[in-house]
Protein backbone atom coordinates (compact mmCIF):
# COMPACT_ATOMS: atom_id res chain seq x y z
CA UNK A 1 0.00 0.00 0.00
CA UNK A 2 1.40 3.39 -0.95
CA UNK A 3 1.75 6.10 1.68
CA UNK A 4 -0.89 8.22 -0.07
CA UNK A 5 -3.42 5.41 0.23
CA UNK A 6 -3.29 5.20 4.00
CA UNK A 7 -2.85 8.92 4.66
CA UNK A 8 -6.57 9.10 5.54
CA UNK A 9 -6.27 6.26 8.06
CA UNK A 10 -6.54 7.63 11.58
CA UNK A 11 -6.20 4.42 13.58
CA UNK A 12 -2.66 4.19 14.92
CA UNK A 13 -2.50 0.39 14.89
CA UNK A 14 -3.30 0.32 11.19
CA UNK A 15 -0.79 3.06 10.37
CA UNK A 16 1.94 1.32 12.36
CA UNK A 17 1.02 -1.97 10.69
CA UNK A 18 1.39 -0.49 7.22
CA UNK A 19 4.72 1.10 8.11
CA UNK A 20 6.03 -2.16 9.59
CA UNK A 21 4.87 -4.02 6.49
CA UNK A 22 6.70 -1.60 4.19
CA UNK A 23 9.84 -2.11 6.26
CA UNK A 24 9.52 -5.89 5.91
CA UNK A 25 8.71 -6.39 9.61
CA UNK A 26 5.83 -8.75 8.91
CA UNK A 27 5.43 -10.21 12.40
CA UNK A 28 5.24 -6.72 13.86
CA UNK A 29 2.80 -5.62 11.14
CA UNK A 30 0.63 -8.65 11.87
CA UNK A 31 0.50 -7.78 15.56
CA UNK A 32 -0.54 -4.22 14.79
CA UNK A 33 -3.19 -5.32 12.28
CA UNK A 34 -4.59 -7.90 14.69
CA UNK A 35 -4.94 -5.24 17.38
CA UNK A 36 -6.69 -2.88 14.95
CA UNK A 37 -10.34 -2.68 14.00
CA UNK A 38 -9.49 -4.57 10.76
CA UNK A 39 -7.66 -7.81 11.66
CA UNK A 40 -8.41 -9.03 8.12
CA UNK A 41 -5.44 -6.88 7.04
CA UNK A 42 -3.10 -9.32 8.81
CA UNK A 43 -4.51 -12.20 6.76
CA UNK A 44 -4.37 -10.16 3.55
CA UNK A 45 -0.74 -9.28 4.20
CA UNK A 46 0.25 -12.91 4.79
CA UNK A 47 -1.48 -13.91 1.56
CA UNK A 48 0.22 -11.06 -0.32
CA UNK A 49 3.66 -12.23 0.80
CA UNK A 50 2.62 -15.86 0.20
CA UNK A 51 3.22 -16.98 3.76
CA UNK A 52 0.55 -19.64 3.42
CA UNK A 53 1.19 -21.48 6.70
CA UNK A 54 0.72 -18.36 8.80
CA UNK A 55 -2.16 -17.27 6.57
CA UNK A 56 -3.88 -20.59 7.21
CA UNK A 57 -3.56 -20.15 10.99
CA UNK A 58 -4.95 -16.63 10.73
CA UNK A 59 -7.78 -17.70 8.45
CA UNK A 60 -9.00 -20.18 11.05
CA UNK A 61 -9.43 -17.30 13.49
CA UNK A 62 -10.38 -14.41 11.22
CA UNK A 63 -12.08 -15.74 8.08
CA UNK A 64 -12.70 -19.51 7.95
CA UNK A 65 -14.18 -19.18 4.44
CA UNK A 66 -10.65 -18.47 3.19
CA UNK A 67 -9.22 -21.76 4.52
CA UNK A 68 -9.92 -23.88 1.40
CA UNK A 69 -8.36 -21.28 -0.90
CA UNK A 70 -5.27 -20.94 1.26
CA UNK A 71 -4.98 -24.74 1.59
CA UNK A 72 -4.96 -25.07 -2.20
CA UNK A 73 -2.27 -22.42 -2.53
CA UNK A 74 -0.18 -24.06 0.17
CA UNK A 75 -0.55 -27.45 -1.51
CA UNK A 76 0.50 -25.96 -4.85
CA UNK A 77 3.57 -24.43 -3.26
CA UNK A 78 4.56 -27.69 -1.58
CA UNK A 79 4.08 -29.68 -4.79
CA UNK A 80 6.01 -27.12 -6.84
CA UNK A 81 8.94 -27.64 -4.48
CA UNK A 82 8.90 -31.33 -5.34
CA UNK A 83 7.49 -32.51 -2.05
CA UNK A 84 4.57 -34.92 -2.47
CA UNK A 85 1.59 -33.55 -0.59
CA UNK A 86 -0.13 -36.87 0.26
CA UNK A 87 2.48 -38.11 2.76
CA UNK A 88 2.22 -34.77 4.59
CA UNK A 89 -1.57 -35.03 4.75
CA UNK A 90 -1.37 -38.66 5.82
CA UNK A 91 1.12 -37.82 8.58
CA UNK A 92 -1.03 -34.92 9.82
CA UNK A 93 -4.15 -37.10 9.84
CA UNK A 94 -2.36 -39.95 11.62
CA UNK A 95 -0.99 -37.54 14.22
CA UNK A 96 -4.44 -36.07 14.85
CA UNK A 97 -5.99 -39.54 15.12
CA UNK A 98 -3.35 -40.80 17.51
CA UNK A 99 -3.66 -37.65 19.64
CA UNK A 100 -7.43 -38.03 19.83
CA UNK A 101 -7.24 -41.70 20.87
CA UNK A 102 -4.79 -41.14 23.73
CA UNK A 103 -6.34 -41.61 27.11
CA UNK A 104 -5.54 -39.29 29.98
CA UNK A 105 -3.25 -40.88 32.58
Amino acid sequence: MAIQQFAAVTERSMIYGHIAMMLGKYDMAQDFFLSSSRPQLALDMRCDIQDWITALRLAKQIDPKQEPIICKRLASLIESQGTPIYPLISKATTTRLSDSTKRPS
